[in-house]
């Protein structure tokens, strides 16, 4: 049944990317309800039937249904970096069908456009092997394949080049799948389109277990999945973050350059 929603969504996905041009998208996304919010100095719409609200220095993102349709959309207006935190997701009230989707809106060829997407599902074969199965596409921009880099507290574990179809992270103990804790989404000339996962220590352990299609084991908490020889990315305009099967998703801070 996972893998039939997992495949579903794809397909769903691909004919977005393909067809649906970012202004088309924009103006046809009437998903998108009640006025924009400020928080850290940008501006958040809800997506779908989500509603925002502004508490104690924290945004809260409610309202959410198992569809992943729902969620917020936020401005990013010609930045070239953006990075996002939130609260844990296990005491936000994770499951095993709790879904993070980002689509990434820039400029690549002069006009805004739809850049990727990046899902995250947790999965679990059994209650103590929870996993997070990860995923991104950078079709639209003309990505050759996909690169991936491991890093332990700062430091580079290793990099693998080539078409990476996806990575699987586990906590090395604990009983929840190792949800990262903030993202980094990183675009311009001289900065090839990149998603950086952060994990903290919230699950007892700083180390987790990547596998990365050869199936071998990486250790560490930090996981930047980049673009390989795509089309060079002008600026950010915006990205979209939809949830699924989660109470509410907190966002507790946010930077951009």
């Amino acid at each position: 049944m996972k893998q039939s929603l997992r495949g579903f969504f794809h397909l769903l996905l691909g004919v977005f990317l393909l067809l649906i041009p970012f202004s088309t998208a924009v103006e046809g996304i009437q998903t998108q309800s009640g006025p924009a919010l400020d928080f850290h100095g940008i501006s958040h719409t809800a997506l779908g039937r989500a509603e925002l609200e502004l508490v104690d220095d924290n945004l809260i993102v409610s309202n959410i249904g198992p569809g992943g349709l729902d969620g917020v959309f936020v401005d990013l207006s010609q930045i070239t970096s953006f990075r996002m935190e939130w609260q844990d997701l296990i005491e936000s009230g994770a499951s095993t069908t709790t879904l993070l989707n980002f689509v990434t809106f820039g400029s690549v060829r002069g006009t805004d456009e739809i850049l990727s997407a990046m899902f995250i599902e947790a999965t679990q074969r059994d209650v103590r092997t929870p996993t997070l199965f990860i995923e991104t596409d950078f079709n639209n921009i003309g990505a050759r394949g996909d690169s991936i880099e491991v890093y332990n507290n700062g430091n580079l574990v290793e990099k693998i080049n080539g078409e990476v179809a996806f990575a699987l992270a586990q906590p090395t103990r604990g009983t929840h799948a190792a949800w990262p804790s903030a993202i980094t989404i990183m675009g311009g000339l001289d900065q090839p389109l990149t998603y950086v996962l952060e994990w903290d220590d919230s699950m007892g352990d700083v180390n987790f277990i990547f596998r990365i299609r050869d199936n071998f084991q990486r250790f560490g908490n930090e996981l930047r999945l980049i673009a390989a020889n795509a089309l060079p990315i002008l600026n950010l305009s915006g990205t979209e973050v939809r949830v699924g099967d989660l109470p509410e998703f907190t966002i507790l801070s946010e930077e951009t350059e």
